[in-house]
């Protein structure tokens, strides 16, 4: 049977996150679902996928994550993400 698709594509990956999903897949759902200046949700914040594309599309986001290390990961890429906006 010929594979249609790839699980878990480690090549495209920021982190070490089991589901991680592009950021460019998350920023397609926020630009189709909300506005500039609304706020986005993400009750399972994970790496911080959804609070990049936030970023990129202008939106506020309010992540929610249980496990600490995912935490510490997602703010980490956000404190990155501003930084370099910051610099540009």
């Amino acid at each position: 049977s010929k594979q249609l698709f790839t699980l878990n594509n480690q090549a495209s990956k920021r982190t070490k996150h089991p589901t991680e999903k592009p950021v460019s897949l998350m920023r397609e759902y926020i630009l189709n679902s909300s506005g500039v200046g609304d706020l986005v949700l993400d009750p399972f914040l994970g790496s911080g996928t959804t609070m990049l594309a936030c970023l990129e599309t202008g939106r506020r986001g309010l992540g929610v994550e249980i496990d600490e290390g995912h935490y510490e990961v997602a703010v980490q890429a956000v404190r990155d993400a501003l930084a370099a906006r910051a610099v540009a």
